[in-house]
C-alpha cells in the first residue's frame, strides 16, 4: 500500500465518522463531508489527473476553514499532486 492510499483510508475512515462539534466548529458540514469522500474516493480509485477540481478551494468555499481533517485532507491533495 502506497502512502497516498494509505492517508486517504485513514481520511476516509474519519470522514465516516459523524462530525465532531469541533469539526462542526471549524465549518464541516454533510455537504463538505460529501465532496471531501467523492474527492478522495476519485484519488484513490483513479490518478489524481481524474479529479477535476482542487478539494482544498472546494472546502474554503463550502467554509471549512481549518482543523486537523482540513489539514490532512490538504496533505492528501498536496501528496497526489506530486505522485501523478
Amino acid at each position: 500500500m502506497t502512502l497516498l492510499i494509505q492517508k486517504i483510508d485513514e481520511a476516509l475512515a474519519q470522514l465516516s465518522m459523524p462530525l465532531t462539534p469541533a469539526q462542526v466548529q471549524c465549518g464541516w458540514t454533510k455537504n463538505a463531508k460529501i465532496a471531501a469522500i467523492q474527492y478522495l474516493t476519485e484519488v484513490r480509485e483513479n490518478s489524481r489527473s481524474a479529479v477535476p477540481y482542487d478539494i482544498v478551494r472546494t472546502l474554503d468555499s463550502c467554509g471549512v476553514f481549518g482543523g486537523d481533517l482540513h489539514c490532512r485532507i490538504a496533505e492528501i491533495s498536496n501528496l497526489a499532486d506530486t505522485t501523478s
